[in-house]
């Protein structure tokens, strides 16, 4: 999703993460958290970057991953709390399982993993099972990336 720096952004921002996580197994607690990080992320790029924002939510099997790229020229900081503003990041930090800043020359993007729980329902019913298929890797890698301080 595309958002202009506004007011705004942050709102569409959590109604495009709800229309990503409607039909997944993430239970509520996993979107309300999906909801607030995105949120956090891209009222971060509103302030700081004041560049249009992409913003992206992947949900794998056992990750969500909430990606905000902006053209900004600064890099977030986790900074001491203050009596107004400061708590983005940490409040990221808290809630996600991995966060960092992806360095891009003249973009950024900060990304963050939270451990995707599944839905009550989805989690009493046995895994689908998935025919094993000789040969050929079809493995998955996630990369990586040192936290932002």
């Amino acid at each position: 999703m595309l958002l202009e720096p506004t007011p705004d952004s942050p709102a569409l921002a959590r109604d495009y993460c709800d229309s990503v996580l409607a039909d997944t197994h993430c239970d509520p607690e996993t979107v309300g958290d999906a909801r607030l990080v995105v949120s956090e992320l891209v009222t971060n790029a509103v302030l700081h970057a004041r560049t249009p924002i992409e913003v992206q939510v992947l949900v794998g099997p056992e990750i969500l991953r909430i990606e905000v790229t902006d053209s900004g020229l600064d890099r977030p900081h986790l900074w001491a709390e203050r009596d107004r503003g400061g708590r983005g990041l940490p409040i990221v930090q808290a809630v996600a399982s991995e966060w960092g800043v992806l360095d891009q020359g003249s973009r950024k993007t900060v990304w963050c993993e939270i451990a995707v729980n599944p839905r009550a329902e989805d989690a009493r019913q046995p895994a689908p099972r998935v025919p094993r298929s000789g040969g050929g890797g079809g493995g998955s890698s996630r990369s990586r990336s040192a936290s932002a301080s």
